[in-house]
């Protein structure tokens, strides 16, 4: 069975003269918004080969010191994927990112992680501790999760002159994950605690001594709150301040999740054959490596005419085409109207991969034109169930 896969440049949905820079005269707040949208674009597009990379470099054989720092670089990325979902977020909406699976203490001790050099050349230690429950894996939302759990331990390090920080994960009732900040800081001044969450607010014994804008706390609350959690500081009589997440989660069992784990190679569905079509190498190359590592068969191509060619030549040889929609001359969605005007590949379901929200795209899902949508970055595991969904269980998934 075989996928096509069309790819990233600086903009989406065709070619560079219908999709470019914004023309003179044309809307203001048309253009501010595409112009906000291709710079969205060309930043996760770089950050998602970091990420993808780090991730098959991950699955590779390497020593546990090689492993230690692919661990922090990719935990890193992911970190600066959540952070370009909060910017690039609409004014006053807090991004949440993908539902996917993940575990708790592995996200504690992943933060942990990337601070660890910090609190050295601080002179602090930086503890992390988990129950059993906590390293169980469940379903919810770890970008926004570890968006929080950074602020907390930024900040409790910011605050800290001495002694330790600590990180603890643990589950207190079922389906309920705390993630606990404590630190040995000058603690919360009492007259400080009702405003604590407010933007801007850093509070009177502390103003001016460190550098901050005050929003750490309140992005950590509204993310929160968006996760239908709580965020509190805690009295606990100690020096220092703790701060307690408390979210709701949702354990994973079975085969709750679609399709097989691609990581099992008993279960993995195909073989299937692909066609990736990107005129940018390095996405070739990524997409390339992850797809064989399925054990999927991969053809590449560096043109949308290209692909044409092929699928032309073969028209029963494909069962799925995953395109990019950038890319010179012709876009992704203009390879799917051929695709589709040229009756080239029947009943060949067509995939997105895109930087952009998939809303932008529901006109071409309505019209036939796209099967689904991989968004960038992406995982091999996320890439691997899109394809399988789309292949196996035709559906309405934009």
């Amino acid at each position: 069975m075989v996928l096509c896969y069309a790819g990233p440049m600086g903009t989406e949905g065709g070619n560079r003269d219908r999709n470019g820079p914004v023309v003179p005269g044309a809307d203001a707040a048309s253009g501010a918004a595409d112009a906000f949208s291709i710079a969205r674009h060309e930043i996760r597009t770089p950050l998602g080969a970091i990420l993808t990379t780090s991730e098959v470099l991950l699955k590779s054989d390497l020593t546990d010191q090689q492993r230690k720092y692919a661990t922090i670089l990719h935990d890193a990325a992911e970190a600066l994927v959540a952070l370009s979902d909060r910017l690039f977020a609409p004014e006053g909406q807090h991004s949440l990112g993908t539902r996917r699976a993940f575990v708790p203490a592995a996200l504690a001790r992943s933060v942990v992680g990337l601070y660890e050099s910090t609190a050295r050349a601080r002179g602090l230690t930086l503890a992390v501790s988990a129950d059993t429950a906590s390293e169980e894996q469940v379903s919810g939302y770890p970008a926004a999760v570890r968006q929080i759990l950074t602020n907390l331990v930024d900040n409790a390090l910011k605050y800290s002159e001495h002694g330790t920080v600590s990180v603890s994960a643990v589950q207190n009732a079922p389906n309920t994950t705390d993630l606990v900040v404590c630190d040995n800081g000058p603690g919360i001044d009492e007259a400080d605690r009702s405003r604590l969450f407010e933007a801007g607010f850093r509070g009177r014994v502390e103003t001016g001594k460190r550098p901050g804008e005050g929003l750490g706390l309140f992005t950590a609350r509204a993310l929160a709150d968006r996760l239908g959690g709580t965020l509190v500081l805690e009295e606990t009589g100690l020096q220092g301040s703790c701060f307690r997440l408390r979210l709701p989660v949702q354990g994973i069992a079975g085969d709750a999740n679609g399709p097989a784990d691609p990581d099992t190679k008993a279960d993995r569905a195909g073989p299937y054959s692909v066609l990736v079509v990107d005129d940018s190498s390095t996405a070739r190359t990524l997409a390339e490596t992850i797809l064989s590592a399925f054990g999927w068969s991969v053809t590449a191509t560096a043109s949308a005419n290209g692909a044409l060619d092929l699928l032309k030549r073969a028209p029963d040889a494909f069962d799925c085409v995953l395109t990019d929609l950038s890319m010179p001359e012709m876009g992704g969605l203009d390879l799917a109207r051929a695709i589709r005007a040229e009756d080239v590949a029947p009943g060949c379901p067509v995939l997105a991969v895109s930087a952009r929200h998939p809303s932008r795209f529901g006109d071409a899902h309505r019209q036939g034109l796209l099967a689904g949508y991989v968004p960038k970055p992406y995982s091999a595991d996320l890439l691997y169930r899109t394809i399988v969904e789309a292949i196996e269980k035709p559906a309405d998934r934009l």
